[in-house]
């Protein structure tokens, strides 16, 4: 099921378009084009967009990872080490934040299997 399925089943009546769904990848053939905006009452709206045939973040660099995490920006540039993976390296202050409770270790843990990602 698509997100444009999903749009019409909240709706009750089949306003966006659907396709049929990949034999060959047994998934939809992103039959969106464009966003549209549904009034689901009067106090909720929906966006039905286009759907991602491919989503990466090569383009980005693994040391510059960090800022990209809103919970754990303010500890970019705090580590004793500019190329610090936050796993093993003294002074690391993502590794300090999580022993002292201040982060999250589930979040630390995504930060560096995207690294991991990044780097092969």
């Amino acid at each position: 099921m698509g997100k444009s399925t999903l749009t019409n089943a909240l709706l009750g009546n089949q306003t966006a378009r659907t396709g049929d769904i990949s034999t060959a990848l047994d998934s939809g053939k992103h039959t969106t084009t464009h966003a549209q905006l549904y009034d689901l009452n009067e106090a909720t709206q929906l966006i039905d967009s286009p759907g991602l045939q491919e989503f990466g973040l090569h383009h980005l660099e693994a040391a510059d990872l960090l800022q990209y995490f809103p919970d754990l920006s303010h500890l970019v540039g705090q580590c004793r080490f500019h190329n610090c993976t936050h796993r093993a390296e003294p002074g690391c202050a993502v590794k300090a934040a999580a022993e002292a409770g201040e982060a999250k270790h589930e979040r630390i843990e995504f930060l560096q299997r995207i690294t991991d990602e990044l780097l092969r």
